[in-house]
């Protein structure tokens, strides 16, 4: 580990705010115990800086990710994804530097020199001599120090790479960097402060005024959206070079052999290394300010759920909003404010952009209506909230965009007819118009067993409900459909295929579905509902908000998503509740149509026979299979030999082992794999149905060795982590010292940890005698090659005539390993610090 690159509390996690209870503590106790309390005044005052600078980043970041005010100002036009935003999550180690030294300063003075009757609250000497100090000292000792580490190819490698491995340039980004710069800007920004108090002309405003500055100076040169006017710069010329812009600084990150300045351009003149195209481009961006650069081909018009969600907006708290949503108690002193400003809104307001992704080059963004939950069933709103969604249809329709898909509310049937009431309006719509339903229902169908007879089916006659339970007859499947109304029972019987009528049962009891397991839910169920399911029970669900889990001895689904596919790019925010990398399946429905460049408005009723039309997952693979079945190329994925590469890296008398993205497809082969070899799996899942659908595939004496946790404290003792799934900082924290992380997730994770190693994802060099290989893929080394491509040249080479799609047959990993190390091919493990 090279020396001063990483911080003393690397591995507290959010234990590090601790080190500032001393500084707490000492407030308190000068208060209640000493006479002179000039050591609390200024601990005081270092917590009080402390707070405003973390500030001055929260609300230069807000207004960076507000995309409704700033969207045509961005520099970069990418996002910042998870990658990036895991990379800055301790953004604000610095500040706790700078308290911690600033605390030793207090200590170290004596009550002479820090007595606060000889400070003066203002002193403009003191403001004329920081100015001075700051021009003569600190910018230029930044420069040279800067300069002197890109220069240098050790220092740019072993500290300041790492602040400029942030591909998209934001507020955190400014003081993201490793223990040894920090302490150096702590030189360079405490001199002015400390010269001015040295020389008898400093000031408590002077002391808040230099601190809270730099930092916003720092903020806004790394701030993606440009906000100077190039006016103000042809009118004052000489202003160009006195103060940076974002622009003028982003051009430093883009090409890093110029513009080295701290904040004064001057600096660099006089160093001759200024951009030629710092204010050229800056003219440009501002010149094209209020017209929109890229049309998106897909927007989710989305809605708020709460109060409380409603700050889990991107734009607000950016690491919060980059997890799954849970209420958290210190954002309740901020209910209050929330709930006004939703009343501000709701006098004036209407959709605005939210969030942005590309896949596969298409921008597909994330508008919002500023309405919540309540407010959709509240009848005075409803033309309201009809005229907000229309109005972003018609944006979007002016603006050439091809999908519009509404969430859950926006597209409620009382309220819209499912969207239908917005075509019928305007039938010339270009946009086209997509409620997401169909791929819903496909969702929840596909986590129905294939060996399943009978299903009780609440919310039955609405629209996601008829699509199930016409869908479920036709399977031959005994629906017991809850509902009191005769009328619209017979209506969606009649529907049927007269020979699959029969299965469809007009139940309007709950308990004549107590012999029945699996309920699928479409309505709210009280807890006396839901214990009129029996022992085992699995409860499906496509009711919003989702039902609580009630009762122990059954399982509980969530709602209906889907993940994202792994070349998605710039997403960054966690869709409600969902994990990251998933969104609802009515989001992803709206996607596929765009992807498939479908010209159909879906809206209203749900077509029955577009719902295996519409999975837009392939099953790896089996989707093409099933669809050609006289397919003479044999579809491989690949995954049997990924498997086996990564199982034959874990050391053979390792005996317990923690894998996350257990359920995924990879996860269940290696944990099957495993438990056969007396290697016990700590499977990561919070769905219990999961796991013990693979905990039955197991041969039944090596059941007990997969064993479900939930939380990864629980692998606070495995030094072995199988990782299928993107692991935080925090994440990573719990895993104890020398772990070794075997990886399967794309992409791979960060190595956060310094005393942990670090596989790269599954791969196999190529034998020897390959010939005319003269390009890398991706990341890989020369010769190398992922697994799954490996995997599929020895299915060619053994001539094996099957096709190798959907689940990791488990029998298979040990011949598809020997076949690839009969042929040449050589496994590639890379344990790096």
């Amino acid at each position: 580990m090279t020396t001063l690159s990483a911080w003393p509390w690397e591995n507290y996690g959010n234990l590090k705010y601790l080190l500032y209870a001393p500084l707490a503590a000492q407030v308190m106790y000068s208060l209640a115990y000493e006479e002179d309390y000039w050591r609390a005044f200024w601990c005081l005052n270092i917590l009080i800086i402390c707070g405003l600078k973390g500030l001055v980043h929260v609300l230069w970041s807000t207004y960076n990710n507000m995309l409704f005010l700033t969207r045509t100002l961005r520099i970069n036009p990418k996002g910042v994804d998870f990658k990036q935003i895991d990379h800055e999550w301790n953004w604000d180690n610095y500040i706790l530097l700078q308290a911690i030294l600033a605390s030793m300063i207090c200590y170290m003075s004596t009550p002479s020199m820090m007595i606060i009757s000889t400070i003066p609250l203002w002193n403009t000497k003191g403001l004329i001599v920081l100015l001075v100090l700051h021009v003569t000292f600190s910018e230029p000792l930044y420069y040279f120090l800067h300069r002197s580490v890109h220069r240098n190819n050790y220092l740019f490698t072993n500290y300041h790479s790492f602040h400029h491995s942030s591909p998209v340039p934001n507020p955190m980004t400014a003081n993201n960097a490793t223990l040894l710069e920090s302490l150096l800007l702590c030189v360079v920004a405490g001199v002015p402060l400390i010269g001015s108090f040295l020389l008898g002309v400093g000031s408590i405003s002077l002391i808040y005024g230099y601190a809270i500055t730099f930092d916003f100076l720092r903020c806004l040169g790394h701030c993606n959206v440009e906000i100077f006017s190039h006016k103000l710069f042809e009118t004052l010329p000489i202003l160009r070079y006195l103060i940076y812009t974002p622009t003028y600084h982003s051009l430093h990150h883009q090409d890093m052999e110029t513009n080295f300045c701290l904040f004064m351009p001057i600096f660099d003149v006089l160093g001759s290394t200024l951009n030629p195209n710092s204010w050229e481009l800056q003219k440009m961006i501002r010149l094209a300010a209020g017209e929109p650069r890229r049309v998106p081909e897909f927007v989710f018009l989305a809605h708020g759920v709460d109060v409380m969600s409603a700050m889990h907006a991107p734009f607000l708290f950016r690491s919060f909003a980059s997890m799954p949503y849970t209420t958290r108690f210190f954002l309740l002193p901020m209910w209050p404010g929330t709930f006004m400003l939703m009343l501000v809104v709701w006098l004036w307001s209407k959709a605005f952009l939210c969030s942005f992704y590309t896949l596969r080059n298409h921008l597909c963004q994330t508008w919002l209506v500023p309405r919540l939950g309540f407010q959709y069933f509240l009848p005075f709103a409803k033309q309201g909230i009809n005229n907000l969604i229309e109005d972003a249809i018609l944006r979007a329709d002016k603006l050439g965009v091809k999908v519009i898909s509404l969430a859950a509310l926006n597209k409620n049937e009382a309220l819209n007819g499912g969207g239908t009431l917005f075509v019928n309006k305007h039938p010339d719509l270009r946009v086209r118009v997509v409620h997401g339903n169909t791929l819903t229902a496909a969702v929840i169908l596909n986590e129905v067993p294939k060996d399943v007879k009978e299903v009780f089916l609440t919310g039955a006659t609405s629209k996601l409900g008829r699509a199930i339970a016409l869908y479920l007859c036709r399977r031959g499947v005994r629906v017991l459909m809850l509902t009191l109304s005769t009328e619209r029972f017979q209506k969606i019987q009649k529907e049927a295929p007269a020979e699959f009528q029969n299965y469809l049962v007009q139940v309007t009891k709950y308990n004549a579905a107590q012999h029945c397991k699996t309920w699928i839910v479409g309505k709210w169920l009280t807890p006396r509902e839901q214990s009129w399911a029996p022992e085992g029970t699995h409860f499906h669900q496509f009711v919003v908000p989702p039902i609580l889990n009630f009762t122990r001895k059954c399982t509980y689904g969530d709602l209906a998503a889907m993940r994202l596919p792994k070349d998605v790019q710039g997403v960054g925010t966690c869709e409600y509740t969902m994990e990251r990398g998933v969104v609802h399946a009515c989001h992803a429905g709206g996607l596929v149509h765009m992807l498939e460049g479908w010209e159909h408005h879906e809206v209203g009723a749900i077509d029955v026979d577009r719902i295996d039309i519409n999975e837009a997952l392939n099953g790896g693979g089996t989707l093409f299979v099933n669809k050609h079945p006289d397919l003479k190329v044999r579809v491989v994925h690949g995954n049997t030999l990924t498997a086996a590469v990564i199982l034959n890296e874990i050391p053979k008398d390792v005996k317990e082992v923690f894998l996350t993205g257990a359920t995924s497809k990879l996860g269940r082969a290696i944990a099957l794999y495993l438990c056969r070899r007396g290697v016990r799996v700590l499977m990561l899942t919070l769905s219990v149905e999961r796991f013990q659908k693979i905990q039955k595939e197991a041969p039944s004496k090596f059941q007990k060795y997969l064993v479900q946790v939930t939380k990864y404290n629980s692998a606070q003792h495995c030094k072995t982590w199988i990782v299928g799934k993107w692991l935080t900082p925090r994440e990573q924290s719990w895993a104890p010292a020398g772990t070794h992380f075997h990886q399967f997730v794309v992409p791979p994770i960060l190595k956060f940890r310094r005393n942990c190693t670090y596989d790269e994802l599954a791969a196999m060099r190529l034998p020897k005698d390959v010939q005319g290989l003269g390009t890398c893929e991706y990341t890989m080394d020369r010769g190398v090659v992922h697994a799954c491509h490996a995997g599929g040249l020895v299915h060619m080479l053994e001539g094996w005539e099957h096709h190798e799609v959907g689940a990791v047959d488990v029998d298979r990993i040990d011949i598809v390993w020997e076949a690839a190390m009969r042929h040449g091919l050589s496994s590639v493990s890379s344990l790096t610090d």
